[in-house]
């Protein structure tokens, strides 16, 4: 039915989201923003983290302190903290945390990146250092350096006049010049060799993801708690290409390794050769395996194909933007080294203007803007602030190389600020892994969405919904318009809170609009979908409806079950005049009047009542009780939202659903098997409830799609539970609105007894002689809406509505609290006034859109026939009936008109109240 499930859990995940922060000893932390439960401050990184924190740190200062979700970072941003962190206190910031990529694609921290400080790592800085980057192994390496380098020119040549993409140039260059260094060869080309362990693509598409993983955030990395879901798949491809590099470098080093065998005196010509020679070196104080050779191999390929390629691109394009520069390098280049030769390695002490330019564009564009993430390996004090061991700690260079302090006009590309001075760039790229940086944020395609708020990692918009969603959502709506775009954790939500907008969405695009989102109540209690409401768009929903309209809702089938309402009306009538002058809870005797009526429809007897039937399946309380607990997980679970925690099932919703679905079932399996045995062997047996025309409807062999068992429960479950709650809902609320309007209450009772008399119950039939308590009814249903946002609706394609795009697969929420709000409908929309009703012709059947209780379009409640009838004859007779007041000291003024939001939208505090006869005696006793 057309009633909303959101959100009244947002208080227990707040809950569970603050019972999860970290929490450490009173320590005069550096300053920086308050953290969020689980995202810590990941929140206010954007996709270019490194703009981000350069933001936070001119709001916090040089010394910040954040939260990557469990993992608490401190951040140095000017040269006194870099220097802090990198020379005073070093070795206590020597650390390197824990990261995936480290784990699965380093041979587990066998590199020189990622191992950690102490032993292991020190011995592979002093490889480095003394062997593989020494000034004598790189000066034989020139020879490599040269060959490439005039390759590309070469290539270049004879593409002149052609548009290239330069990058692609640059990484081919730095890969054959690194391949030929390292690995003896290159891999980038053809090879006639047929045994090649691998093809020129397949060496580049190993090495883009090698790339590509290093520069993720898995959320493990800061939500250790989350690691081992793999939700971004990341460790998944992560093992995939460590086996793929594995196979590689296996091969790469068999090779080498033949190449030596016998040859005592073998020279080694690439760096693994280097490597392998110092792996058997038995003067190792840490031992230098197999897997550490790997490793090192794999960082000395990766690690300067991206860096190089990057920083002379964008070299070039800022010279591009400043062509007055570009000149002042060629005239340098013309001077020094002529047109007739490349320019050569030794000659870059004489080109001080193109060692300017590459400085300052890394001083603009440092390839790793953060450095690598270090870790604190002890407790220590900085500038008067605890740091606390096991902190991760950044480096901002990016923010050091636009302190205004140091540089004059810091945004704008100068070279001639180094000219003249002894500034070097060593160690500016020592990181050969960059930063991990948040990619979680959602990639989508560039559309212009509807305006709304800024979502947040995880929850999306949901610290912006209150216990009341509906007024939340009405509340924003009025910020960003009648067409809302918000994120219920992952999932995109559009809001409809105007009558045009409305009227788009299930009227115009009735069939865009007509999909359901699947949630964890309607896969658990409606058998995995099966019903009226929850069933997705297609053939199976368009019979359910049919079956709807035409058989269980028919205006035949209705009046025949006419007696059924006006026997329980009379109960309920009978039951207040016994308890006259008793103060009453009026929700409860309207809910069991509901409830009535609609199990001797339905199920053809009432099971709210003892019976001396002893092989009854239910007692009353067990029924209610059912029903209740149905009813309140309608309202939504934690994976709706986030649906990588719905398998934790951090609520316990989805146990109590699969318990409470098998009782139910149990329940309902009893009811069905009743039935069949009432029809058993008799051809011309005669529909006498819901069920027998569910079951006869079943057998129908002209069927398009056969109706099973599972499908007459869920429908016989939705039947029962669809119309307790809202009926009695929507009475209470009138009743309570009436006792705050004295005089609307009378005017009511004055057409009561006009149009009826004081000597009998009002009928269905007078309804239609009654304006002023249709009038009541429609003004209860404006002001207080069962189902104030309607089902959720889901987007079959993508669309256009008012000049944004909606893409498929969008939730979509319509705010007919907000539409019963709108000033521009209705004056004083806060009052309760039925006599704006008189004299016009809008009802409650979908077709005015200002007025929509139960839906529009094809995904209306197809029982709203039913619910108005019950609640009209009930609200009616209760006027008519009896005079009601408050409870002794109780004024109209105390009443309150809080709502709870749930499957429906009751008071929160019960309407308490004392029912007096009005009409004669003898009416009562009927």
């Amino acid at each position: 039915m057309e009633t909303t499930y959101l959100g009244a859990w947002i208080a227990t995940i707040a809950l569970i989201l603050l019972s999860l922060r970290l929490r450490h000893r009173n320590l005069n932390l550096p300053p920086g923003p308050k953290p969020w439960p689980i995202i810590g401050n990941l929140n206010l990184i954007g996709p270019l983290a490194h703009r981000s924190i350069h933001t936070l740190s001119q709001k916090y200062g040089p010394l910040m302190y954040l939260w990557f979700g469990s993992y608490p970072v401190v951040v140095a941003s000017n040269v006194e903290m870099v220097k802090a962190f990198l020379k005073t206190h070093d070795v206590v910031f020597a650390g390197r945390p824990k990261i995936a990529a480290g784990k699965y694609t380093t041979y587990n921290y066998s590199d020189i990146t990622w191992s950690p400080y102490g032993p292991y790592w020190r011995q592979a800085r002093k490889m480095c250092v003394m062997e593989l980057f020494s000034a004598k192994r790189l000066e034989s390496y020139e020879y490599i350096r040269v060959e490439e380098s005039n390759a590309l020119y070469k290539a270049l040549y004879e593409s002149a006049g052609e548009v290239i993409r330069l990058k692609d140039e640059l990484t081919s260059l730095s890969l054959n010049v690194i391949s030929r260094m390292v690995l003896g060869k290159k891999y980038t080309e053809e090879s006639s060799d047929k045994n090649e362990i691998v093809t020129p693509q397949e060496f580049k598409e190993m090495l883009d993801e090698l790339f590509y993983l290093n520069g993720v955030l898995d959320i493990g990395d800061s939500i250790p708690w989350l690691a081992f879901l793999d939700l971004q798949g990341y460790i998944k491809r992560m093992k995939a290409l460590g086996k793929k590099l594995d196979g590689f470098l296996e091969h790469v080093l068999e090779e080498h390794i033949s190449r030596r065998k016998g040859n005592e005196s073998y020279v080694a010509k690439d760096m693994v050769d280097v490597l392998l020679q110092l792996a058997d070196d038995p003067t190792n104080e840490v031992k230098l395996e197999r897997s550490g050779v790997k490793a090192f191999t794999q960082d000395l390929i990766a690690g300067g194909t991206e860096s190089s390629a990057v920083t002379v691109e964008w070299t070039i394009a800022e010279l591009l933007k400043k062509p007055e520069i570009f000149e002042k390098a060629t005239e340098e280049l013309d001077r020094v080294v002529g047109r007739d030769r490349w320019v050569q390695e030794k000659d870059m002490v004489n080109l001080p203007f193109i060692d300017a330019i590459m400085k300052e564009t890394m001083r603009l564009h440092p390839v790793a803007p953060m450095l690598v993430p270090r870790l604190a390996r002890e407790d220590i004090q900085i500038g008067g602030y605890d740091i606390p061991k096991g902190t991760r700690a950044l480096v901002s260079v990016w923010s050091v190389g636009r302190d205004p302090s140091l540089w004059d006009k810091p945004g704008q590309f100068c070279p001639e600020r180094f000219l003249g001075k002894d500034i070097d760039v060593k160690g500016a790229w020592v990181a050969t892994i960059a930063f991990i940086v948040l990619s979680l944020r959602l990639r989508r395609r560039k559309l212009n969405l509807p305006p709304g708020p800024k979502p947040w990692p995880i929850i999306g918009n949901l610290n912006l919904i209150g216990p009341l969603p509906h007024r939340s959502i009405h509340t924003l709506s009025q910020k960003y318009g009648p067409l809302l775009y918000l994120w219920f954790g992952s999932y995109p939500v559009v809001v409809a809170s105007n009558v045009d907008m409305v009227k788009t969405f299930l009227k115009t695009h009735d069939v865009v609009f007509a999909g359901r989102p699947k949630i964890a109540a309607g896969k658990y209690t409606t058998y995995n979908y099966s019903d009226i409401t929850w069933s997705p768009y297609g053939p199976y929903w368009r019979q359910a409806r049919k079956m709807c309209v035409m058989e269980l809702f028919s205006a035949k089938r209705l009046e025949s079950y006419e007696y059924i309402r006006v026997e329980e009306s009379n109960a309920l009538c009978k039951a207040l005049y016994e308890s006259a002058g008793e103060v009453i809870r009026l929700k409860d005797e309207l809910t069991s009047l509901s409830l009535n009526v609609i199990s001797r429809m339905v199920l053809g007897k009432k099971y709210t009542e003892e019976s001396s039937d002893k092989n009854e399946i239910v007692t009353p309380q067990e029924f209610k009780e059912m029903l209740d607990e149905v009813f309140y997980y309608l309202m939504g679970d934690i994976g709706d939202s986030i649906p990588w925690l719905a398998f934790l099932d951090l609520q316990g919703y989805i146990k109590r659903m699969k318990a409470v679905s098998k009782k139910f079932d149990g329940f309902l399996e009893h009811v069905v098997e009743e039935h069949i045995g009432r029809r058993k062997g008799n051809e011309g047996y005669v529909a006498k409830d819901m069920v027998d025309v569910l079951l006869q409807l079943a057998d129908d062999p002209t069927n398009e799609i056969k109706f099973e068992r599972n499908g007459v429960k869920a429908f016989t479950l939705e039947l029962i539970g669809g119309g307790t709650e809202s009926s009695a809902v929507t009475v209470e609320w009138a009743i309570t609105e009436l006792l705050k309007k004295p005089e609307i209450f009378k005017k009511a009772t004055e057409e009561l007894d006009r149009v009826i008399g004081k000597d009998r119950w009002m009928q269905e039939k007078d309804m239609v002689n009654l304006p002023f308590i249709d009038a009541i009814m429609k003004e209860t249903m404006r002001l207080h809406p069962v189902a104030p946002m309607l089902v959720p609706r889901l987007t079959r394609e993508d669309i256009q509505i008012g000049g944004y795009d909606i893409p498929k697969g969008t939730r979509a929420l319509v705010s007919v609290w907000s539409v019963g709000r709108d000033p521009s409908l209705w004056d004083k929309p806060d009052e309760f006034c039925p006599e704006r009703f008189l004299g016009k012709d809008i009802d409650v059947k979908g077709q005015d859109y200002e007025l929509l209780p139960f839906g529009s379009g094809r995904r209306m409640c197809p029982g709203y026939s039913l619910g108005i009838k019950v609640i009209q004859t009930s609200l009616a007779n209760l006027l008519h009936g009896f005079t009601w007041k408050l409870p002794d000291n109780m004024k109209k003024e105390d009443l309150d008109m809080e709502e709870i939001f749930g499957l429906s939208t009751p008071k929160k505090i019960s309407l308490a109240a004392v029912a007096k006869p009005r009409l004669n005696l003898h009416v009562y006793s009927k």
